[in-house]
């Protein structure tokens, strides 16, 4: 089976903190979880897989495609909800599912 995530000395840093360091890992199957305690990485993993957090080092890839050269096709195949809640207070449940399509190139329109 094709590996679903692949990570190769993945490292992210937020200013001189070190936050993930020199992950090397491939996954596959058709439902993957990430189990931690709460400041272990895991929506940091999440969000550099997405191109929300630069990546300081090494590489990774979703699908086959490498998070730095391919990520609008990795964000039109890939679903991410956040932990926390994401209710803005005065926005229709329409308006916000057109905001979370925008990144993955969903026209506003659609």
């Amino acid at each position: 089976m094709e590996s679903v995530i692949e990570l190769s000395g993945l490292s992210v840093r937020f200013g001189k903190r070190q936050i993930l360091k020199d992950l090397r890992v491939s996954l596959s199957g058709r439902t993957l979880g990430l189990l931690g305690p709460n400041g272990a990485g895991k929506s940091t993993l999440i969000q550099t897989l997405l191109g929300f957090c630069p990546p300081a080092g090494g590489s990774a890839s979703i699908l086959g495609h490498d998070i730095r050269r391919h990520l609008r096709r990795i964000r039109a195949e890939v679903g991410y909800m956040p932990e926390n809640d994401a209710f803005v207070a005065d926005m229709t449940a329409v308006t916000f599912v057109r905001m979370m399509g925008e990144p993955s190139g969903l026209p506003a329109s659609e």
